[in-house]
């Protein structure tokens, strides 16, 4: 029998080494794009554009092209991440249709309603100087009465992309108006408390990326209290009445605390968001799309949506509002064709929001307890 191997000596001159499941400095996110306002990035002139259930004479463009300071082409680059077919615009409607004997005649009545301009700051903030400024500049109807006009920039994925984007976090550097307390207004007009500053939607619904069938958004609102951070997933997703509703008494589909005081809205300064999104598990799609006896169920427990603000002055984080689990996909499961980083406010004008720069990341690129939260 072979004489037994004494391992002693060997441990001491190589050491066991134990296998790590998790690689060191392994990021905790990827970044997927990342894009600014500088370089020759330019805001083209208006023209109208038909999308569903919208009078042409209502929807006026302006392209967002050229290439930025960290290489990104606008809308090109944006295709790596969301699929072909990519726009990326700034979206005008006014409350009322405009006729003009061609596009460049109203874009003189546009430009009294909306204001859409890249600015130069005289300090760089994260190194760039260069912001796109987006304003409501004029109301042509009372204040409240109607969520035109608006304006907003977007990136729109192709109506023919059939693949979603499960999980994603968008991060946009941001800037508010000083008098943001003033110009909305509460408790009347009932429909002039709020500002959206983010707006997601799906699409795809009969073939039209501007048809689907859940949407989330970020909006500031005013209460009793002051203004306020509010976040809400429901199914206002230029939807109409096609599709219908996984519950038929009521468009939102959770919400979150929204007189929620704790988390203070800092005015005039540069905010950095951070909106997390991770769709549940989709267990069941409906064999033919709208067909309400198609038997839908959704898993209502894996789905995430999470928003944190870094108040850049300060370094500090806060965090606005974390949704776990409850229905997060609409009822056709329609993937994600919309992305609005906006100014889109029923209140008073001027109202504006300030984008600095945008990037998107395949998860939220840092833990909750390690910024504090």
């Amino acid at each position: 029998m072979p004489k037994q191997q004494d391992y002693t000596k060997l441990k001491r001159i190589y050491p066991v080494v134990r296998m790590n499941t998790k690689k060191r400095n392994q990021p905790i996110a990827n970044s997927l794009l990342k894009c600014n306002f500088h370089g020759t990035v330019s805001i083209g002139t208006a023209y109208t554009s038909p999308q569903a259930g919208s009078n042409p004479s209502r929807n006026f463009l302006k392209d967002l092209s050229g290439t930025d300071s960290y290489g990104t082409v606008w809308p090109t680059s944006f295709e790596n991440l969301f699929g072909t077919g990519v726009r990326t615009f700034i979206q005008t409607l006014p409350s009322e249709s405009i006729s003009g004997a061609n596009d460049a005649a109203k874009t003189l009545v546009l430009d009294t309603l909306a204001t859409h301009e890249i600015r130069t700051l005289g300090t760089p903030v994260n190194g760039l100087t260069k912001y796109l400024h987006n304003e409501l500049t004029a109301r042509t109807i009372p204040v409240g009465d109607s969520p035109a006009p608006q304006t907003v920039p977007t990136i729109q994925r192709s109506n023919t992309v059939t693949n979603d984007i499960d999980t994603f976090c968008m991060r946009q550097v941001v800037r508010l108006p000083s008098n943001l307390n003033s110009i909305l207004e509460y408790p009347t007009p009932s429909n002039a408390y709020w500002l959206i500053i983010q707006n997601f939607k799906t699409g795809g619904y009969s073939g039209s990326a501007s048809i689907g069938d859940y949407r989330f958004k970020l909006q500031i609102n005013k209460d009793a209290n002051g203004i306020h951070w509010s976040i809400i997933g429901d199914n206002s997703a230029n939807g109409f009445s096609d599709i219908p509703s996984s519950d038929p008494d009521t468009t939102i589909y959770w919400q979150i605390d929204a007189d929620n005081t704790q988390v203070p809205v800092f005015l005039d300064e540069w905010l950095e968001i951070y909106t997390y999104i991770k769709r549940p598990t989709k267990i069941w799609t409906r064999e033919t799309p709208g067909d309400t006896n198609t038997p839908y169920v959704q898993e209502i427990t894996t789905g995430r949506t999470l928003v944190v603000m870094k108040r850049l002055s300060t370094g500090r984080y806060y965090l606005i509002g974390d949704q776990q689990g409850d229905t997060q996909v609409g009822v056709e499961n329609c993937p994600w064709t919309r992305f609005f980083y906006m100014t889109y406010c029923n209140a008073n004008t001027p109202v504006y929001t300030q984008t600095l720069e945008l990037e998107f990341y395949d998860n939220l690129p840092f833990t909750l307890s390690s910024v504090g939260l």
